[in-house]
Parts: structure tokens; sequence; C-alpha cells
């Protein structure tokens, strides 16, 4: 980089202020790349893929994973206490 500002006949950090400007577009801009509405067809498939979900898992989209994340706590817990050679090996914290 310092070569290419030095070729440029600019400051290193001039040089690279102007690549990043050129590189990375600015706010605006990427907000207007990203603003694409909703056509009907698009919201259409949506909600077909989204009843076909429905259907395949029998109205739930997601598991309940409450259990399973105390469960998996509480065995982080007991391997913490047995690596830092803790007595307390019943899961609570």
């Amino acid at each position: 980089m310092r070569v290419a500002a030095s070729q440029n006949n600019l400051p290193l950090n001039d040089y690279i202020e102007r690549t990043l400007g050129e590189a990375v577009p600015d706010e605006a801009s990427l907000t207007q790349q990203e603003y694409s509405p909703i056509t009907p067809k698009t919201l259409e498939h949506i909600l077909q893929v989204h009843k076909e979900i429905m259907e395949h898992t029998g109205g739930y989209l997601f598991e309940d994973s409450t259990e399973l994340l105390r469960q998996e706590r509480e065995k982080r817990t007991r391997y913490l206490m047995e690596l830092h050679g803790g007595d307390d090996t019943n899961g609570e914290s």
C-alpha cells in the first residue's frame, strides 16, 4: 500500500481512505441496494413454503429447546467443576 500511495503521490492515510471509499459503498448506497419490495409472486411462494413446513411439522416450526439447554448447561457445569477440581457434582451453580 505504501508503494501504491507513493506512486499516486498521496500520503498513505489518504490513499487508504480513497481506496476504502471506492471499495466499500457508503450507508446510503447499501440501503438502496438492499431494499427490494416483495412481489405478489414472491409472497405467494413464501406462504406456500410456510404451509408446507407447517404440514410437515404438525404445526410446530421449532422444537422447544428449553429442557435440552438446561441439560447441556448442567453437563457443562459438571465438566467445569471436574476440570477445576471442584467437589460440587450435583449440577447446581
